[in-house]
């Protein structure tokens, strides 16, 4: 992955300094999902000299490489997804209450979408599944392990 990365950047023409290469490392060290200031934090854990500036500007070409994705949440939150390098047939759910990111494997969901847009003389360029749930466990019991708060009220 790390090899991946570095040759895009190279064919992108972007200096391959060693703060953009702890950038690429504590981006791509843990599955888990993260913000720009998180991931900050994490570089900043291990090398003092990487400034926030060089981070907002590294993870748009981590994006642009296609092994970092975007995710959007609730329209106010963007976190970044290390895992699509590894496997890109995945979706998200996304729990409204509690923030939780859950992956599920959208192999058959890619199928369809792709049956679909065939038939309708299209070729498919980009797709994203992103689905909002609520969490039961909070609902019907007023409390969940990863729930921090109480559950929202239903519309």
């Amino acid at each position: 992955l790390r090899e991946q990365v570095l040759t895009f950047l190279r064919r992108e023409g972007a200096k391959i300094t060693p703060r953009r290469l702890a950038i690429v490392e504590a981006a791509f060290s843990s599955a888990e999902h993260f913000s720009a200031d998180e991931l900050f934090e994490r570089v900043r854990a291990k090398d003092q000299r990487v400034s926030r500036a060089t981070v907002y500007r590294t993870l748009p070409l981590l994006v642009k490489s296609g092994l970092l994705r975007e995710l959007h949440l609730d329209g106010e939150r963007t976190l970044y997804d290390p895992n699509y390098g590894d496997h890109p047939d995945h979706s998200h759910i996304v729990c409204s209450d509690c923030g939780k990111i859950i992956e599920f494997d959208n192999s058959p969901i890619a199928r369809l979408v792709e049956m679909i847009s065939e038939s309708k003389g299209m070729r498919v360029t980009h797709k994203e599944v992103q689905v909002e749930a609520r969490c039961e466990k909070l609902a019907r019991d007023g409390k969940c392990d990863t729930c921090t708060h109480e559950p929202a009220q239903q519309a």
